[in-house]
């Protein structure tokens, strides 16, 4: 029991550490997602700023068509590294964002999973050690070194 606990707690470790670093995959392209757009907002108010007052139709027809560009930009996805075992596969921002999240809402699960597991045979070590230490006192030494 003391070395499937063993195995489960290296098991919890391993799992926790993939989550760490799904969440920093997901902070990466969060960060990633929001400089694209504050190079879109850089871009769309220099076009405005150069209008006049007479210009202002054409001002909004050209935020219109950098607003189409920065859909485009987004629809077409630059490709990002994205790390599946121990390789680096290129894929699109948008797949790779989604694959980070089931990723990580499955990490979470096994790591509730995991820690249940260990709960219960904590549990049931606790039961075992007061009735061994009930039988046989302190004759007995049931804890690790």
């Amino acid at each position: 029991m003391i070395q499937r606990r063993d195995i489960i707690t290296a098991e919890l470790n391993k799992h926790k550490q993939e989550k760490e670093y799904l969440s920093d995959v997901i902070s990466e392209l969060e960060l990633l997602e929001l400089e694209d757009d504050d190079e879109l907002d850089l871009d769309e108010d220099d076009g405005l700023s150069d209008a006049n007052a007479e210009d202002t139709e054409n001002a909004k027809n050209t935020k219109n068509s950098k607003s189409d560009n920065s859909k485009e930009y987004k629809d077409n996805d630059k490709k990002v590294q994205y790390k599946i075992g121990d390789t680096l596969v290129f894929m699109s921002y948008t797949e790779a964002n989604e694959r980070a999240q089931n990723d990580s809402e499955k990490a979470d699960l096994l790591i509730s999973e995991l820690e249940s597991k260990l709960e219960d045979i904590d549990a049931q070590l606790q039961k075992l050690k007061t009735q061994l230490y009930a039988k046989f006192g302190d004759n007995i030494n049931l804890e690790r070194d």
